[in-house]
């Protein structure tokens, strides 16, 4: 598993996979995180029933791992198998169902429905406490819905409040590359460049194949 995380930090996505599905074989204790990092593995290759299929198996083996649920849930949403009707639903049932209220954000955001993505984005992160997710599930979901409240409120012009809620997001993970990208760009799109330049360089030593990142760098080093 720890060399499929390494593979995956620097892109290699197909040898992460077969060697996330070898540690499967031999270490079925930990078959939920294993399923959702195949899962993960496979919607990045854009095979999006296999990663479903695996979202599920995660799930069936610990009904607990709310990071499986959160995937799965989405990719339902992206494939239509799963509507907003039935994640309101599970609000309904529990308003404090924060990856429901995540799902809802994300379901608005491909609506083109800026004004609620962000208010479902910023009720996942005032519900996260009282959300019954373990401290790490807690952490990853903020720093997904920081990170994703960050594309809409730039996308709306709100620079600045974009770059705050990137911020916020690398308080929950340091080292996520999109993230550190996304609040590059805007660093230097305010003529900010020289802060920008680390949060690229922090980019590329998650990710060394991020694109964006590698061309943002070059832009803040004026090349």
């Amino acid at each position: 598993a720890a060399q499929g995380e390494e593979a995956m930090r620097h892109g290699r996505i197909e040898e992460a996979l077969a060697l996330y599905e070898r540690a499967l074989a031999v270490d079925p204790r930990r078959a939920s995180y294993l399923h959702r990092h195949i899962g993960s593995m496979n919607e990045r290759l854009g095979r999006l029933p296999v990663a479903e299929a695996a979202y599920r198996r995660a799930v069936e083996v610990n009904h607990l791992d709310t990071d499986a649920q959160r995937l799965l849930q989405a990719i339902q949403l992206r494939t239509g198998r799963a509507s907003q009707g039935e994640l309101l639903q599970a609000v309904q049932r529990d308003p404090n169902d924060a990856p429901a209220l995540f799902n809802l954000g994300l379901a608005a955001y491909n609506a083109h429905d800026l004004a609620e993505a962000e208010r479902r984005y910023r009720e996942t992160l005032d519900h996260l406490l009282a959300w019954d997710g373990s401290p790490a599930d807690q952490a990853r979901l903020r720093a997904t819905a920081q990170y994703n409240l960050g594309i809409v409120l730039g996308e709306t012009g709100r620079r600045e409040d974009a770059m705050r809620a990137y911020r916020a997001a690398l308080e929950s993970n340091p080292e996520y590359a999109y993230a550190h990208t996304n609040l590059g760009q805007l660093l230097v799109d305010t003529g900010r460049n020289a802060e920008a330049i680390p949060h690229f360089e922090a980019a590329l030593r998650a990710n060394p194949t991020l694109a964006a990142a590698q061309s943002g760098l070059a832009r803040a080093r004026g090349h």
